[in-house]
């Protein structure tokens, strides 16, 4: 279906938009935050046609490289597996501190930092100071994700 839709669309690299032939834009929002691409009855997520313009396949997962799910320029997106996908997003909404893998110990009222390695939670410590709790964990970021950490 891609090859269909690519066919009928116009992608601006530069922008990471699509355009029917005759000008007119194509996207809507998906609900979960995603751009889709309408046209002719078919129905794709543009970060998924934008990568097969480009490169040609489409892999399982693609990851929005700025965390941003509306931007679908070419350089913003790279394959990954679902694992590399997932270390590349923010906090959730559930977080106590605001930062991913940070989170008080109400007990003793300390700083716990960890980190999910291969669906495994690894501890990387418990600190007085919430700012050293975070820099374990960023420091743990970039050993286990590498170019998937997030980078803000």
């Amino acid at each position: 279906m891609l090859s269909e839709v690519a066919e009928l669309v116009r992608y601006d690299r530069a922008t990471g938009l699509f355009y029917a032939n005759d000008g007119r834009l194509l996207s809507t929002r998906h609900p979960a935050g995603y751009v889709r691409v309408k046209i002719a009855g078919k129905d794709v997520l543009a970060h998924r046609l934008a990568w097969f313009i480009e490169r040609g396949d489409p892999p399982a997962v693609i990851d929005h490289i700025n965390r941003r799910r509306d931007d679908n320029r070419i350089e913003n997106l790279r394959r990954a597996t679902h694992s590399e996908n997932m270390c590349n997003r923010g906090p959730q909404s559930n977080s106590t501190s605001g930062v991913s893998g940070v989170a008080m110990d109400t007990r003793g009222k300390k700083w716990q930092a960890y980190i999910k390695r291969h669906g495994k939670r690894v501890h990387l410590g418990v600190f007085d100071d919430f700012f050293e709790a975070v820099c374990a964990r960023k420091s743990a970021e970039r050993v286990y994700m590498g170019e998937f950490a997030p980078a803000a």
